[in-house]
C-alpha cells in the first residue's frame, strides 16, 4: 500500500472544527441556516431564541453543536476526486461524472458504457470518475464505507454488480476500476470482489489507483 494513505476521517474532522468556529460570527451575520438550526432548538427544548443565542457567543463547546454537517458540504466522493485530480499528468482529462441527467454514465448488462440520454433509464447506479490516458479509456466506481449494515451491503453488493457486468465488455481499450475505501472493506471483501475481476478490471484502494493506471500504460508500451 503507497505511503500517501488518504485519510477521510481526519479531512471530515478538520472541517468539522473550520465549521465550529465559524458559527458565532454567522450567527451575528444572520444566518438563515444557522437562525434555523437556532429556532429548532429553541422548539425542541422550549427554551427562549435570545437564550440560545447568548448561549452560542459565550460557550464555544455550545456553539460546536450548531457547526454545519461537513459531509453536506464535502462528500467522501469529493475528497476522492480532489485526490485523484492532483494527478491528471497520469489521470488526463479526469473529472467527475454527473449522477444524473442526460449525461451521467452507466454500465449495461452486457457490458457498455452509455450515458442516460442513449439508454433512457437509469441501470444501477451511475459510475463516478472518468479519464482517457494514451488511447485508453478509464471508468471508476467510488465507495467508502465505514460502518457495516444492510445500507452498505448494498454498496458492496453494487460493485460487485458492476465487476460482473464488465466481464461482458469487449472493447479492448476500456477499463473499469472499483475504488472501495474505509474500514467495512476488509481483506475478506476486497478478495471477494477481486475474484470477479477480468484483465481490464481492478479492486482497488484509492492510493493505487495511478500505480496500477501506470502499469496498464506500461505494459501497453511493450
Amino acid at each position: 500500500m503507497p505511503s500517501n494513505k488518504l485519510d477521510y476521517e481526519k479531512i471530515v474532522k478538520a472541517k468539522w472544527k473550520e465549521n465550529a468556529k465559524q458559527v458565532s460570527q454567522l450567527l451575528k451575520d444572520g444566518d438563515e441556516n444557522t437562525l434555523a438550526q437556532v429556532k429548532t432548538y429553541s422548539d425542541r427544548f422550549d427554551e427562549p431564541v435570545e437564550k440560545v443565542k447568548g448561549k452560542i457567543l459565550d460557550d464555544s463547546l455550545f456553539a460546536n453543536c450548531f457547526a454545519k454537517d461537513p459531509v453536506r458540504q464535502t462528500s467522501h466522493e469529493k475528497i476522492a476526486y480532489e485526490y485523484l485530480n492532483k494527478h491528471i499528468k497520469i489521470l488526463n482529462n479526469f473529472c467527475k461524472l454527473p449522477q444524473s441527467g442526460k449525461n451521467a454514465v452507466y454500465l449495461t448488462d452486457n457490458g457498455m458504457f452509455l450515458k442516460y440520454f442513449i439508454t433512457n433509464k437509469r441501470i444501477g447506479k451511475a459510475l463516478d470518475f472518468h479519464w482517457k490516458t494514451k488511447d485508453k479509456m478509464f471508468y471508476a466506481s467510488h465507495k467508502y464505507t465505514k460502518d457495516s449494515g444492510g445500507a452498505q451491503d448494498n454498496q458492496f453488493n453494487e460493485q460487485a454488480a458492476l465487476l460482473r457486468k464488465f466481464k461482458e465488455n469487449s472493447v479492448h481499450n476500456e477499463y473499469l476500476f472499483i475504488i472501495c475505501d474505509g474500514k467495512y472493506y476488509t481483506e475478506n471483501k476486497i478478495k471477494h470482489l477481486k475474484e470477479l475481476t477480468s484483465d481490464r478490471s481492478f479492486v482497488v484502494r484509492i492510493e493505487e489507483v495511478v500505480s496500477v493506471v501506470e502499469k496498464i500504460i506500461s505494459k501497453g508500451k511493450k
